[in-house]
């Protein structure tokens, strides 16, 4: 295997790993609590709990995204730092191949 593609190859299995890491990261949303017996609870006190749960879901969320952006950034990074090593391989190829046309 040419060390192009076994580099691309390590850049696919680093990029799946990240995202098996992020799944198993990812928490399944907590179900509802009961709704209280008639009387217990006005509706404007639903509400608000309502809202309170689902602003510490977003937070959660939005820490997850920050720890899944983390690692996409690196993946990039390494899918940079590939396609550069492949354009260098690409213009000295060429470049061989232009010497061989004109020894020839």
């Amino acid at each position: 295997m040419s060390e192009s593609v076994a580099a691309w190859m390590a850049v696919l299995h680093r990029i799946e790993q990240s995202l098996e890491q992020s799944l198993r990261r990812t928490r399944e949303v907590p179900p509802a609590p009961r709704a209280a017996a008639a009387g217990e609870d006005g509706p404007l006190q639903r509400l608000d709990r309502r809202f309170e749960q689902w602003r510490a879901c977003l937070e959660r969320v939005q820490r997850e995204v920050d720890a899944v952006e983390v690692g996409l950034d690196a993946d990039q990074s390494a899918v940079r730092a590939w396609l550069a090593a492949a354009a260098a391989a690409r213009q000295r190829l060429e470049e061989g191949a232009r010497q061989g046309e004109n020894g020839a």
